[in-house]
């Protein structure tokens, strides 16, 4: 599913609107949609779709010290709420593996 994700927000363009255009991506990609719809409203997803509006709504109102939207490219990872991977600074000919340890490192801390 990430792989169809990705391709509809950035090959395709599209933009995720609605519960609507999650569904349609689901079912055209082969899921049920009746589980996919007896899933998305069962409390688990309820509160873990709260959750992430929630923190969607902070970091898209935060900025940065240069006075740029915290969030301003895709993917942006944020790690334990406070640390903003910025890739251009890693290792190009290792990137995966820094990109690995930097996130563990971080994930460290407290």
């Amino acid at each position: 599913m990430v792989g169809a994700i990705f391709n509809y927000l950035q090959v395709q363009r599209a933009f995720i609107t609605s519960e609507k255009d999650i569904r349609n991506i689901f079912v055209l990609n082969g899921a049920d949609g009746e589980q996919f719809d007896k899933l998305m409203s069962s409390f688990s997803i309820n509160s873990q779709a709260k959750l992430m509006k929630k923190h969607q709504e902070y970091f898209s109102k935060k900025t940065g010290a240069d006075g740029k939207p915290y969030l301003n490219a895709v993917p942006t990872v944020i790690v334990n709420g406070k640390y903003r991977i910025n890739p251009a600074a890693l290792d190009k000919g290792d990137f995966e593996g820094d990109y690995k340890k930097l996130v563990n490192h971080l994930l460290a801390l407290k």
